[in-house]
């Protein structure tokens, strides 16, 4: 287990019975997962960093909300564009996230369904926004960066994920260590 999973599963433990279901009760009255307390929990826990004073969660951080607040939840990514020889060298992702909730509804395939949510998000990934140093990985960025986008929209989250940014932002935040 890394040094990062134990201080995430302390901190987890640390929280009481009845703080979590403060919590739950507070999301399913706001429609906002990302709670104080829980964003307390995350930051303490490095799964949303501080960059010149602005906050990013990291995939791992949106990950961990969709299990716990969705253990059933589904993503479908597809790749809908990737031509290196075009004016835009570079691939585009459409990502489906979906989960059973009470009470929502959602048009799949021009029918309604209901206690459904879901939500679509694009993430592109190319030589002008990816850096020298995951370049080689553009279709792995692509698609996580399609991913958070679906995950934000899902959890109702207002914050850029980490992974969204440029390379310079690997920089600051090397810098910051």
């Amino acid at each position: 287990m890394t040094k990062q999973n134990q201080i995430i599963q302390s901190l987890i433990a640390s929280i009481k019975e009845d703080v979590q279901k403060q919590v739950a009760n507070e999301a399913k009255n706001t429609g906002e997962y990302l709670t104080q307390e829980l964003f307390k929990v995350l930051k303490k826990a490095g799964l949303i960093i501080g960059i010149q004073g602005k906050d990013y969660i990291l995939h791992s951080g949106l990950t961990y909300l969709m299990n716990h607040y969705f253990p059933a939840y589904s993503m479908q990514c597809k790749m809908i564009h990737f031509n290196p020889n075009e004016n835009y060298k570079g691939v585009i992702y459409k990502c489906t996230c979906s989960a059973p909730m009470i009470g929502a509804k959602a048009v799949i395939d021009g029918q309604v369904v209901e206690d459904i949510k879901v939500t679509t998000a694009h993430g592109d990934a190319s030589p002008n926004n990816v850096g020298s140093r995951v370049r080689s990985s553009m279709l792995r960025v692509g698609e996580t960066r399609a991913k958070n986008r679906a995950m934000r929209d899902f959890l109702s989250i207002n914050m850029c994920s980490f992974e969204e940014l440029d390379d310079s932002a690997f920089d600051q935040q090397n810098k910051s260590r």
